[in-house]
């Protein structure tokens, strides 16, 4: 089965793993909201920011399971700011009881590695009637790693340019590619002037098959005007919680990231 990723956030997301955020001057919480949809399933008693200095602060999150829960689904959205919050990069969705067991979602791994040590969300399930904890949590770019993992599979790439005309709009062109036959022999003219781009940076640049960690590290790029590796913003990352299939409960955690300019 094919998968399907725009080259600029492909692009976009390896140079931040290796390159933006450890150049980021601030990385933290700006607010946090929870939103309890089953008062009778979960018993919120608090989810707020504590300011520890000027460029950080903690979320802490204390709620109570008021039943056994064996079966959990999180979705897992970032957005960005930009006239009101909008999608940005991916959505997933995960079987938490699963991932717990056994991690297998590179971006769900990403989150988790950031607050586990400050919570007891972090063992297998089931999860007795209870209390459940996140204390102190604060933002650390140095837990994000150098490359995502993938593995061996075939893979489409969809190009599209978009430009900022109050709020980003499609703009000039959009390409599809199969991406195992473009790097065994180039044949899109404006996949090629992208990929020259980053080749030379990145072990992304032999024939297929692919596994292991895709790296981009220490890419230049060509152009003043072309975007860095995350722009300077204010982000949303939300995390809807399904328990038994239906939404229990919505947590979305408000950050800012300048860069180092």
């Amino acid at each position: 089965m094919g998968i399907k990723f725009f080259v600029s956030g492909l692009l976009f997301l390896l140079m931040a793993l290796r390159l933006g955020l450890n150049d980021a001057v601030i990385f933290k919480f700006t607010n946090a909201v929870c939103v309890n949809h089953n008062e009778s399933w979960i018993s919120l008693h608090l989810c707020r920011l504590r300011a520890i200095s000027r460029n950080r602060n903690t979320f802490n999150l204390n709620l109570s399971l008021n039943y056994p829960v064996s079966y959990v689904t999180v979705k897992i959205q970032v957005f960005k700011k930009a006239n009101g919050y909008k999608p940005w990069f991916f959505a997933t969705s995960i079987d938490g009881c699963r991932f717990l067991k056994r991690p297998y979602n590179p971006v769900a791994i990403i989150v988790f590695k950031l607050f586990k040590e400050f919570s007891n969300l972090n063992h297998t399930c089931p999860y007795s009637s209870g209390p459940i904890i996140i204390k102190g949590f604060y933002l650390r770019h140095q837990i994000l790693p150098n490359g995502m993992p993938t593995v061996e599979r075939d893979v489409v790439v969809v190009g599209q340019l978009f430009k900022r005309a109050n709020g980003y709009k499609p703009w000039l062109y959009k390409v599809s590619l199969d991406a195992c036959q473009f790097v065994k022999k180039p044949y899109n003219p404006i996949a090629i002037i992208v990929y020259k781009m980053f080749k030379q940076y990145s072990n992304l640049n032999h024939s297929c098959p692919y596994k292991g960690i895709i790296l981009v590290q220490k890419l230049t790029l060509r152009l003043d005007t072309l975007p860095h590796a995350i722009p300077t913003g204010d982000y949303l990352l939300q995390l809807d919680w399904l328990i038994s299939k239906k939404l229990q409960f919505v947590t979305k955690a408000y950050f800012k990231f300048i860069e180092d300019l």
